[in-house]
């Protein structure tokens, strides 16, 4: 089925002037750039800084304290593993290897 268009709406039908003046309206530069400024990525806002600032210092305290955590553990095992290197026996209240008495692991 062919589907043809009366003559007088393929050139200046009733629609074709609005359609036409849309058109003219998209192409102008004002138009164009009012669009292109409307949707220009905005920067962060000062609230999201101030969380990154926090999330930021909250982590890296984190991170510290899990350092120092791991740095006290790991010189107290050095330190039982210097001892039973030695021969003697590491007293875990005291603190300090014993050569003289056997004393039980915790």
């Amino acid at each position: 089925m062919i589907v043809s268009v009366p003559p007088d709406w393929a050139n200046n039908g009733p629609g074709t002037r609005i359609v036409r003046q849309f058109w003219a309206i998209l192409a102008t530069d004002c138009y164009r750039l009012c669009m292109l400024k409307k949707y220009q990525k905005q920067g962060p806002s000062p609230w999201d800084r101030k969380l990154v600032i926090v999330l930021g210092a909250l982590f890296a305290i984190t991170l510290l304290l899990f350092a120092v955590w791991a740095v006290t553990l790991l010189a107290e095992a050095s330190a039982v593993d210097s001892c039973l290197d030695k021969g003697g026996s590491y007293d875990y209240e005291r603190q300090r290897c014993d050569f003289e008495t056997t004393h039980p692991v915790p």
